[in-house]
């Protein structure tokens, strides 16, 4: 294998680290990058309790009150994915969102499968294409997208995480992507196993939440459809995940559902 043409930002930290030889392979492709891993090295699962959430940790899904501006409420009927509870739908600002889709963002490294976290995507109506998705964001219908962490990710690493992946997948650029970018990123800090990040669109501000907090808001269409480029463009996160993300989750699928009562 060419080494200069794997993909860096997606081989495990501490995989490396016990192969020297790889490690010397890499030395040359910024490996403290690679160590991102898409997170997860050496951090150890949080005992997860009946509704997924760590004991003692900010996992709540329920962020505001109902009548809050930009609140979501979940109904009773879930999905377990991985010990992770994804509602059936949300509330968010009065307008009933469904589960479009669902997937495990997962890296193959040699043979091993290291599965980073849990990603839900809510919205009105069906989309199942790129273009689905945009015209949905054109209608100005409200999405909330979310990710739950199946392990502990430190501050440097969720930070090396959004930087490469937005490097590497953005397909949507603007004059001043850039600083809204770094802001985007800067509203993320460290996150427990099964800590949840979310991002809710709404009109044309896309609204962030980290693990039940809510740290701000990034203005304007351009930065949503840079955010959704990353997620559903030509070179998306990952392939499968935006299979599942776009409703394409089927029977043969690796992922072991079951539906459960939240």
């Amino acid at each position: 294998i060419p080494y200069h043409t794997i993909p860096y930002h997606t081989i495990p930290y501490h995989l490396l680290c016990q192969y020297p030889p790889i490690m010397s392979m890499f030395r040359n492709h910024k490996i403290r990058v690679a160590a991102f891993v898409l997170f997860l090295a050496t951090a150890t699962k949080g005992n997860v309790n009946h509704d997924g959430n760590v004991g003692g940790g900010g996992t709540a899904a329920v962020l505001a009150s109902p009548t809050a501006p930009g609140s979501v409420s979940i109904h009773s009927s879930s999905l377990s994915v991985e010990g992770v509870h994804l509602p059936d739908s949300h509330v968010l600002d009065g307008v009933m969102l469904q589960r479009n889709g669902h997937g495990i963002r997962s890296i193959n490294f040699f043979g091993f499968e290291i599965k980073a976290y849990v990603a839900g995507l809510y919205t009105e109506v069906s989309v199942n294409s790129e273009e689905d998705v945009l015209s949905y964001l054109d209608s100005g219908s409200p999405m909330i997208f979310d990710c739950t962490f199946l392990k502990s990710v430190g501050q440097g690493r969720v930070t090396s995480a959004w930087e490469q992946q937005l490097e590497y997948s953005v397909t949507h650029r603007y004059d001043h992507y850039e600083k809204d970018r770094d802001r985007f990123i800067g509203m993320f800090g460290p996150i427990k196993a099964y800590g949840k990040e979310m991002m809710q669109l709404i009109g044309d501000e896309t609204v962030v939440y980290d693990q039940g907090q809510r740290k701000g808001s990034i203005p304007g269409r351009d930065f949503q459809r840079a955010f959704l480029s990353m997620w559903f463009g030509e070179k998306a996160v990952a392939d499968d995940l935006k299979r599942g993300l776009l409703g394409e989750l089927n029977s043969n699928s690796k992922m072991k559902l079951a539906v459960v009562e939240a």
